[in-house]
């Protein structure tokens, strides 16, 4: 028996058309996308930046081009995220950070960014390429949060959050103290555990519907 040998198929890269087809498809895909995305040579000089960085830093995107990448990052995260840069250049891999950059009219945006190496028909890194999320409002929500979670757990009235259907998601440290439960018996209960009196039962469950409609306002007595 024989075995025939099948020839081997070269590996081709894009063309003519085809290369032309990759540009305009990454042209469009870029501009029209919300994150920020960057290419950078070795040296971290700009190459390319996406028209969503206006948004950001207020600058036009061509004036951006051949630029230091690092020069809008916050001075006290420069070096952390140059480091980072530097190692993706040296070793091929990815990596991702949060920083902060400063805008042109001297504001902070927070940034969440990951960077991956290309490499040209040689395998060697000849660039890095930067998608990046303005995550500041998302950083903002979370601080208020924080704050709020602060000052519920510091008053004295009880607190509960439950979800529509009544189970608790969230107390406070009164309530704790209050109705003598732990935060583990508390938390997925229903508020039945809270409110046990048939007439508190009753009245809890016409409160969500009326919450939706606008709000309520009240007084519960358990007895």
């Amino acid at each position: 028996m024989s075995i025939r040998k099948g020839k081997r198929k070269k590996k081709t890269s894009a063309t003519g058309p085809q290369l032309s087809l990759n540009e305009e498809l990454f042209r469009l895909i870029s501009e029209n996308a919300e994150d920020l995305i960057a290419v950078t040579d070795v040296s971290g000089k700009r190459v390319y930046a996406s028209a969503s960085y206006k948004s950001v830093l207020g600058r036009d995107v061509d004036a951006l081009l051949g630029t230091d990448a690092f020069a809008e990052i916050h001075p006290e995260d420069r070096d952390r995220i140059k480091s980072l840069f530097e190692e993706t250049v040296k070793t091929g891999k990815g990596a991702r950070a949060e920083y902060r950059f400063v805008t042109e009219d001297g504001g902070i945006r927070y940034i969440e960014s990951r960077g991956n190496a290309y490499r040209d028909t040689d395998g060697k890194v000849s660039g890095v390429v930067v998608i990046s999320r303005d995550v500041t409002e998302r950083r903002n929500y979370e601080s208020r949060l924080r704050l709020l979670a602060h000052a519920l757990s510091s008053t004295r009235d009880c607190f509960y959050l439950t979800d529509l259907k009544g189970k608790i998601l969230l107390v406070n440290n009164s309530l704790f103290k209050t109705y003598g439960y732990s935060e583990e018996e508390l938390v997925g209960a229903d508020i039945a555990l809270i409110h046990a009196s048939a007439n508190s039962r009753e009245l809890i469950s016409q409160i969500v519907p009326l919450t939706l409609k606008g709000g309520w306002h009240g007084e519960l007595v358990d007895r």
